[in-house]
């Protein structure tokens, strides 16, 4: 009967204080010197560095095929378009600055790798069990938006944009600034669909819960248009819908994940507090 009210009484406190608790038991444990994280991040820096090197070398080489791939939403997309370089090195600066950044993409892995690696001795065994594959999950989403924004915002973007002009005015684009256009709405795009791990995050450190999100579910779905208006290039309703949807999908998304969480926590909090009762 003892062990009973035990029991009951422990599993009537607030989740928050037991996760508190284990929080605080869990501590990470680092012996490595101040000069020696120094030299891992030397080496991280080291290793990073040239594997940025070796891939944007790489892309350089086939900067013509890169450059068709870049351009192809545009050139496929809108009738009598032409691109043209305004001045002498706009043209190698635009090959050398998508060479840095398709570079940068196929280089990530590494750098994240290291990432990981710089700061795993600062880990509690419970941080370590998921940050890995975080890391990994968040390059995939990463490619996941540069690719939605690639097959559908992009070509309607420009599609919009330069048929939007009227028909006396013939459009002659700069690659230059194309390419500053395309990348950052690529690149923002990758960004945006980070959004589930940022809040599984703000989550696993205790900010947002299932109920808070819950809550704001309203708020994040006209947040989701607002946004979406602001990122996508053109004013077609097409274009930000999708944008929209597909941002509103990744706060679902996110709210499922934190409840799988969630739900894991309140399981160990329990089958801790049992044991807990059982040595009694």
């Amino acid at each position: 009967m003892h062990k009973k009210n035990n029991l009951k009484d422990s599993d009537e406190q607030p989740v928050d204080k037991e996760i508190e608790v284990l929080s605080k038991n869990h501590k990470p444990k680092s012996n490595m010197s101040f000069t020696g994280h120094l030299e891992e991040l030397r080496q991280a820096i080291i290793i990073s560095a040239f594997s940025l090197t070796i891939s944007s070398s790489l892309c350089f080489y086939y900067y013509k095929q890169l450059l068709d791939l870049l351009t192809a939403p545009l050139t496929d997309n809108v009738k009598n378009v032409e691109l043209v370089f305004l001045s002498p090195g706009e043209a190698f600066m635009a090959t050398v600055r998508v060479a840095i950044i398709v570079g940068l993409i196929f280089a990530l892995p590494i750098i994240l790798n290291r990432i990981y690696w710089f700061i795993a001795p600062g880990l509690t065994k419970e941080e370590k069990h998921f940050s890995l594959p975080i890391i990994t999950l968040s390059y995939f989403l990463f490619l996941i938006g540069i690719v939605f924004s690639y097959k559908l915002l992009l070509p309607f973007g420009v599609k919009f944009l330069v048929e939007f002009a009227p028909s006396n005015i013939h459009a002659m684009i700069s690659i230059g600034n194309y390419i500053s256009f395309s990348s950052s709405l690529l690149l923002g795009t990758g960004l945006i669909f980070e959004l589930p791990l940022v809040l599984l995050f703000l989550a696993f450190i205790n900010i947002v819960s299932v109920k808070l999100l819950k809550k704001y579910r309203r708020h994040a779905f006209l947040g989701s248009f607002i946004i979406g208006a602001i990122i996508t290039p053109s004013v077609d309703m097409i274009t930000q819908a999708l944008l929209a949807g597909a941002l509103y999908a990744l706060y679902e998304i996110s709210i499922i994940a934190i409840g799988t969480l969630e739900s894991g926590r309140r399981k160990k909090i329990k089958n801790k507090s049992i044991n807990k009762s059982i040595n009694k």
